[in-house]
């Protein structure tokens, strides 16, 4: 006896097409229940970031405590703020999108851009973190950003960039 047809429902709140799912592939609705699903836990992710650390007003003579590096933070505010956008993009996307993932294309792009900044990030602070653990239990003066959060987003990232590019090239087969 064959198995009856799998039946393909989004999350509840996800929004699908105006005409439903029932003319769409599996594979398209998937995929984009799958992003949804991944842009929600990320979005809470960066909803319990702490805030980031008000500049100090540097001394003007220059003179004691003037140790405020004139590079700034590594990962800016501006950083967070640009995925937040991009991920925003990505949620608005109806299941088939009329432009064929066109802007979620460039939505994943800055977000992929940013991915590799904080990389970078990880792995330069990945080696402090592991020798000072060990001396100050994982504490990590003057950063605002702990290495497992951001270790945690850069994989949640990188798995939503890889479901975005699979819907849309699913999108794209429906041409």
């Amino acid at each position: 006896m064959a198995e009856p047809p799998k039946k393909y429902v989004l999350p509840l709140g996800l929004s699908s097409s105006p005409y439903g799912t029932r003319n769409l592939p599996p594979p398209l609705v998937e995929r984009y229940t799958q992003m949804q699903t991944t842009i929600a836990e990320i979005q809470k992710i960066l909803a319990e970031l702490p805030p980031p650390p008000t500049p100090a007003t540097p001394d003007p003579s220059g003179g004691m405590g003037h140790n405020n590096p004139p590079e700034g933070l590594e990962i800016e505010p501006s950083d967070i703020d640009e995925i937040k956008e991009a991920i925003e993009v990505l949620k608005v996307q109806r299941l088939s999108a009329p432009d064929k993932g066109a802007e979620a294309l460039q939505a994943v792009e800055r977000i992929e851009s940013k991915v590799s900044k904080l990389r970078e990030w990880l792995e330069r602070h990945g080696e402090e973190f592991a020798s000072e653990a060990f001396k100050a239990a994982g504490k990590q003066a003057g950063t605002w950003l702990s290495v497992t959060v951001v270790g945690v987003l850069v994989d949640k990232l990188l798995g939503l960039s890889t479901v975005v590019r699979a819907w849309i090239d699913a999108l794209l087969l429906l041409q």
